[in-house]
């Protein structure tokens, strides 16, 4: 399994900065809002290493612009967004996401209709009229997912992980089905100063794994010692050890065979 090039997610941390509070977010209890954001320079150098990282395995990759606050506050937002749609206009293996809870939706809108997918959340600051008006508005926009995020325990199809049990409340009051975990071997999370963290869950950890301006995405992904033993470790139903002893994130089930074939 630590051969095998299942990458196909790299998800990019813009900034430190969030406008919202959420009950299922780590924001709502002590994470603090810091004015950091991610350079220029380190957002080219992972555009970069990601289409190497597609050249050399063929596989097809979601490169998702969204990280642990609201995107759009990115200092450099628009130049990311202006540089990912172009890369996709040229490749298409390479496929731009953002996760945004709308702010500055109209000022970004011509470029979010050019990415692969939007992911429009409504969450405690919108209504449900609000909701349904864009929904209806943007029916025809099949690249978009707009979806209604009240945090409500009610809402038998919401799912929200502690992360990494950096936050216990009803939302997210569920057990692992197993200590296998797919996110070491699909996805890759790169924080705003270019380091690769373990992982999206991992809020308060956050060890530095390494970081982009010395090791490629590539070369991480195959040769990183720190990645090679979270993947160890994980392969054999192992999570006592941080972040993930205290984390109740699901693997993906389609994933699940992967580590039983071993």
């Amino acid at each position: 399994m630590i051969r095998t090039p299942y990458l196909d997610f790299i998800e990019i941390n813009p900034t430190e900065l969030c406008n919202y509070q959420c009950s299922f977010c780590p924001r709502s209890a002590d994470y603090p809002n810091r004015n950091l954001h991610m350079t220029r320079e380190t957002f080219d150098l992972i555009v970069e290493s990601s289409l190497e990282w597609i050249e050399k395995t063929e596989n097809v990759i979601t490169f998702s612009i969204t990280g642990r606050g609201e995107p759009a506050l990115a200092k450099n937002y628009e130049y990311m967004l202006d540089r990912v749609v172009e890369v996709y206009r040229e490749n298409a293996s390479f496929k731009p996401m953002v996760n945004t809870n709308g702010t500055g939706f109209e000022k970004y809108l011509e470029y979010y209709k050019q990415l692969s997918t939007l992911s429009y959340n409504f969450y405690y600051k919108k209504t449900w009229e609000e909701y349904l008006e864009t929904k209806d508005r943007f029916a025809d926009q099949k690249n978009f997912n707009i979806d209604w995020r009240h945090e409500d325990p009610e809402q038998p199809n919401l799912y929200y992980n502690n992360r990494a049990g950096s936050i216990e409340n009803s939302l997210t009051d569920n057990e692992p089905e197993s200590n296998y975990c797919h996110k070491p071997f699909k996805n890759i999370f790169i924080d705003w100063n270019g380091d690769y963290n373990l992982c999206c869950n991992d809020w308060y950890y956050k060890e530095s794994l390494g970081n982009i301006h010395t090791q490629s995405i590539y070369n991480y992904y195959f040769r990183n010692r720190n990645l090679r033993f979270y993947k160890s470790m994980i392969m054999n139903n192992e999570r006592s050890f941080q972040p993930c002893s205290t984390c109740n994130a699901k693997c993906h089930k389609s994933f699940t065979g992967e580590f039983e074939k071993q």
